[in-house]
């Protein structure tokens, strides 16, 4: 999240807030999916924002894309 809000790849405003939004979102599913299932996570991710995890996935920063991806792999 930090290198979304200071915006080290030099996007565009909208851009970054896009990705930052993402980030937020993402923190939200893990926190759900912790806490309940993933299943519930992405269903309230979905329904609460109108966005999948998929695609909050692909929004987010390359290095939390890929961190998450090695945290959350069986």
């Amino acid at each position: 999240m930090s290198n979304a809000a200071t915006n080290t790849l030099n996007r565009s405003a909208k851009d970054k807030a896009f990705t930052f939004s993402a980030e937020l979102f993402l923190m939200q599913h893990s926190c759900h999916w912790f806490c309940k299932s993933k299943a519930v996570a992405s269903a309230r991710l979905l329904l609460r924002n109108k966005t999948s995890h998929e695609q909050v996935l692909a929004a987010v920063a390359p290095d939390t894309r890929q961190a998450y991806v090695a945290l959350t792999q069986n």
